[in-house]
């Protein structure tokens, strides 16, 4: 499985140490859509594009009811290749470009998804949480899993080769609202938070007013 892979890799605490690179750019250099183009196009899901040494990252996702959901985890994006019965997976490590391959035994049904270790036997159960695509392979999809440490946790495969497995921490739930470019946030427990903010297609840039940026993939599932 892709989390017993990734312990044996010893990546990290949840097994999950990939660095994705923080970029830098000039607060003043980005253009910001009009109000009603922001509150249509912020609606979603958000995933975080810089993320901790141990793979650790945040989604963002607000709703069309000016509800948000905060969610912290480990998140970690690989690809891979089914043969018939053999799931093999790839993963890059960005900080040195080494690439570690595992590979599983798989038993896949409409609803429901077996991954076995071929050496030691153990086994991995999922669950698919959508109705299964046509003509496309069959383990395409998003599938949930009970983790290691005891959550649940997600894969999600493409019909592209591209997979991503999430082991979320915990949701805090709050609201937020929209006046002209600046995002308010308020997470339960939790100070205010101000932003100015753009969308440039899949990407969401939040701009703090100390210059800090911090930037957002929109996700597809």
């Amino acid at each position: 499985m892709v989390n017993n892979y990734v312990d044996k890799a010893s990546l990290s605490l949840l097994a999950i140490a990939f660095i994705i690179s923080t970029s830098s750019a000039n607060y003043n250099v980005i253009k910001s859509p009009t109000q009603s183009e922001q509150k249509v196009s912020i609606v979603g899901k958000w995933e975080s594009v810089s993320r901790s040494e141990g793979g650790i990252g945040s989604t963002l996702e607000f709703l069309s009811d000016s509800t948000i959901n905060l969610t912290p985890g480990a998140m970690i994006d690989f690809t891979y290749h089914l043969n018939r019965a053999r799931l093999v997976m790839f993963l890059t490590n960005p900080g040195t470009g080494e690439v570690l391959e595992n590979s599983v035994n798989v038993h896949i049904t409409a609803d429901s998804m077996i991954q076995s270790d071929p050496k030691s036997g153990q086994e991995t159960r999922f669950v698919r949480l959508e109705r299964a695509k046509v003509d496309t392979l069959p383990i395409v999809g998003t599938w949930s899993f009970k983790h290691s440490t005891g959550g649940m946790a997600f894969q999600v495969f493409t019909a592209d080769g591209d997979a991503y497995l999430r082991v979320p921490f915990r949701t805090d739930r709050g609201i937020y609202t929209i006046s002209g470019e600046s995002l308010t946030i308020f997470i339960e427990g939790q100070d205010s938070r101000k932003v100015r903010y753009a969308i440039d297609g899949a990407m969401l840039t939040l701009l703090s007013a100390d210059g800090s940026r911090k930037q957002y993939n929109q996700v597809p599932w």
